[in-house]
């Protein structure tokens, strides 16, 4: 089964030649160094990332946090609430 090659999305360039001489030793074949480098790139991608708050995941959350606090029409009001105008009915004397 032929395996699929990874497809890296990164401010960073991936030079995998750099880095090819580093498992030379291990006489694995290029495609399987190459898959090895770009396995290895994603992961100290992701963690550089998370680091400096770039990571996807974080600018979704803030995106999210920063439209529920500026839409606030769906938050149930307080005041409109059943459970509290019994209390309040009782407080004030009246019943309902």
């Amino acid at each position: 089964m032929p395996r699929q090659k990874l497809v890296i999305v990164s401010a960073m360039k991936l030079d995998i030649e750099r880095y090819r001489k580093h498992l030379a030793p291990y006489n694995l074949g290029k495609e399987r160094e190459e898959e090895i480098i770009r396995y290895v790139y994603m992961m100290m991608d992701e963690f550089v990332s998370a680091a400096f708050n770039k990571h996807p995941v974080q600018h979704v959350l803030q995106v999210r946090n920063s439209e529920t606090l500026q839409n606030q029409s769906g938050v149930i009001d307080s005041i409109n609430r059943s459970i509290k105008k019994p209390y309040r009915n009782a407080a004030s004397g009246r019943n309902e």
